[in-house]
């Protein structure tokens, strides 16, 4: 069986430093991480090597949700990778590398999330990154 990841690949038409800001604080990520939620996530979030983050989102079910992890590596403008775990599954923790590159007109944004070990996680995590992604690609159009 292939491993199962989520490979992902999106253009946003602004400059790799806004980019990759909206990554970097609790009230960026709070405007646009979770589009799916009812209310404004609650956000902690040490954006340095080692430091961690968690993200609490409440669903329209009133479910409640943590996706929590640390960060592994922090390349300023160009990579990050972070551990991650979502409370709504049952996978053990994953992992996440996010890459900005400069492009014409804008930049490249490609996501790898992998190490899951049920499709059905896999795919739900696949919706979920593609309503996170437009909803990054708002704010920072905005």
């Amino acid at each position: 069986m292939a491993p199962l990841k989520i490979e992902m690949e999106v253009v946003i038409a602004r400059p790799v430093s806004e980019v990759f800001a909206a990554w970097t604080t609790a009230d960026a990520l709070a405007s646009w991480f979770a589009p799916m939620a009812v209310s404004t996530p609650a956000v902690a979030l040490d954006f340095v090597e080692n430091g961690s983050y968690s993200i609490e989102m409440r669903l329209p079910d009133d479910a409640v949700f943590v996706t929590r992890g640390e960060f592994r590596e922090i390349e300023p403008e160009k990579k990050i990778v972070m551990t991650w775990h979502c409370s709504a599954f049952p996978d053990p923790e994953s992992l996440v590398t996010v890459t900005f590159e400069p492009v014409t007109g804008g930049t490249r944004l490609i996501l790898l999330h992998e190490r899951f070990r049920t499709e059905e996680t896999c795919e739900n995590h696949r919706h979920g990154w593609e309503a996170c992604l437009a909803a990054l690609e708002q704010y920072v159009c905005q």
